[in-house]
């Protein structure tokens, strides 16, 4: 099932609310420069777009967990540049009551502390699960693709 839900629609709420640009609401969402906003305002605005992406997987995997006989979700694993958003990983795992990790893509790559930030690396982690899989990709499964 697909959810149309993501940081997109979190950054345009936050653009239409407060009258911004996407840019300055995306930079807001990431925890930039506020100004003379208030936190516990954009609080609220993740807060009802996390709420309502954690019912609508809540939902899903009941359907599933109903309509399928196969094992229980024990885990649920978070990517994207919207996993980081404030409080969705633990609304998600309050709601649904399975787990929430954030993948970290980094885990098992050696990375020179001289090159990379480590703390960059985590904080732009879950966003680059796609990039760091395809990197890792072998050339014959190139071919295949």
């Amino acid at each position: 099932r697909d959810l149309p839900m993501g940081g997109d629609l979190i950054t345009r709420d936050i653009a239409r609310f407060f009258n911004v640009d996407f840019d300055r609401a995306e930079n807001m969402k990431f925890g930039g420069n506020l100004g003379n906003i208030s936190p516990r305002t954009l609080q609220n605005i993740f807060a009802r777009h996390v709420e309502l992406f954690a019912s609508e997987l809540k939902r899903t995997l009941e359907f599933f967990t109903t309509n399928l006989e196969r094992d229980h979700v024990k885990s649920i694993f978070l990517s994207g540049g919207a996993a980081a958003t404030y409080g969705f990983a633990s609304a998600l795992e309050g709601e649904t009551g399975i787990p929430v990790h954030m993948v970290d893509p980094f885990r098992l790559v050696g990375v020179d502390p001289n090159v990379f930030d480590s703390d960059y690396l985590m904080q732009v982690g879950p966003s680059m699960a796609v990039a760091v899989g395809l990197a890792l990709r072998h050339e014959r499964d190139k071919a295949d693709a």
